[in-house]
């Protein structure tokens, strides 16, 4: 008897032990499954978020590209507006070059005119060393009038056309190439909006 009573007791802390690691087992495979829900939801929160920043990075591509192409689009075209400007100050230039007689004669004299404050050397371009000297001798008498000392004609300058004044205190370039790149400054923005707008 007193077997079957041990057999009995260990049945039941078997019964027992069986029930407690089914019990476990159970709980085990609940937090298994939990675990496995939320590493789902992890890799799908993963993806969604490498989704979402593989998209920023193309888009901020996409922009920089965008943007990139505007500047060498602004870039090209500031160019050829350069190269428009050029052309047109260029075609002045030679139409100024190519003046003569009176009308090359009118604009020595009166950029001697403005230019001049009486006492300096007038240093033509080789081509201009006639027109220069007729003008002086015309400016002259205006000069003395005023009190001014006499301009005097000496040497040429190396410039295509026009001259340079020298004094004691400067040397003013009055070339024709000169004067042009002061209009250009001047009028430039006036030009661009009458080419361009």
């Amino acid at each position: 008897m007193a077997d079957i009573g041990a057999e009995r007791l260990i049945n039941s802390i078997l019964d027992d032990a069986r029930a407690a690691a089914a019990a476990t087992e159970a709980d085990a495979a609940t937090a298994i499954a939990q675990i496995n829900t939320r590493l789902e939801q992890d890799k799908s929160d993963i993806r969604t978020a490498s989704a979402r920043r593989a998209e920023a990075v193309h888009a901020s591509i996409l922009d920089r590209e965008r943007i990139n192409a505007e500047l060498d689009g602004r870039k090209l075209l500031l160019q050829k507006r350069r190269r428009l400007m050029d052309r047109a100050f260029d075609e002045a230039y030679a139409s100024l070059c190519s003046l003569s007689g009176d009308e090359r004669y009118a604009l020595i004299r009166r950029t001697l005119i403005a230019e001049a404050e009486g006492g300096e050397r007038v240093r033509p371009a080789g081509c201009d060393t006639t027109l220069v000297k007729r003008a002086v001798a015309e400016i002259n008498p205006m000069l003395a009038e005023q009190g001014k000392a006499p301009l005097t004609v000496g040497g040429t300058a190396d410039i295509e056309a026009g001259f340079v004044l020298v004094s004691d205190r400067f040397v003013k370039d009055c070339s024709f190439a000169s004067l042009l790149a002061a209009v250009r400054e001047d009028c430039e923005p006036d030009v661009v909006s009458v080419l361009f707008d």
